[in-house]
């Protein structure tokens, strides 16, 4: 009898023709953050010595420096799928609503990303009025975007699991 799908035993698929660029992408992204921070390590001499930091401070330089080059890369992936995403979120519409739900998907968009960056802000700046250290008050602000987050996700899952119970009642 043959198989039909692919199976989670089946080990011996390689990557599609369409995910090889995906892969390449990663990978060179990997690349630059990696020559990124190198760079940055061979100059810290310098650095040092024109910003008369300590040690501590040349680590937030290099922190600061690695994570810079992946928060790009996030910035332009969300910009390149906030078009595609809205494309698909209002392809079900009825053409006659399709300007008043374009309105309010923009409008939840925006309030959403006013309040989660007024809470981290609010919490990040309080610590370091507060005489927290930079560090502090990074991971505080850290703390409130991921706990907005998995909040936004567990109302998700508990609407689409309301959701899938009501079309299997009907």
């Amino acid at each position: 009898m043959p198989q039909t799908g692919m199976h989670a035993a089946d080990t011996t698929a390689g990557l599609d023709r369409e995910q090889w660029p995906a892969l390449l992408v990663c990978l060179a992204g990997g690349f630059v953050v990696f020559l990124d921070v190198s760079i940055v390590n061979v100059a810290l001499p310098t650095i040092s010595s024109h910003l008369h930091a300590s040690g501590s401070g040349l680590q937030w330089v290099v922190s600061g420096w690695a994570r810079l080059a992946p928060v790009l890369v996030a910035g332009l992936g969300g910009g390149m799928v906030v078009a595609p995403n809205q494309s698909l979120s209002l392809s079900g519409v009825p053409l006659s609503r399709a300007g008043t739900a374009a309105g309010l998907l923009q409008t939840g968009q925006r309030i959403g990303a006013s309040i989660g960056i007024a809470a981290a802000g609010s919490v990040f700046f309080s610590t370091l009025r507060g005489h927290g250290s930079f560090a502090d008050a990074y991971r505080n602000g850290i703390f409130v975007t991921s706990g907005l987050t998995a909040a936004a996700l567990l109302a998700l899952i508990d609407r689409h699991r309301g959701r899938h119970a009501r079309d299997e009642t009907v």
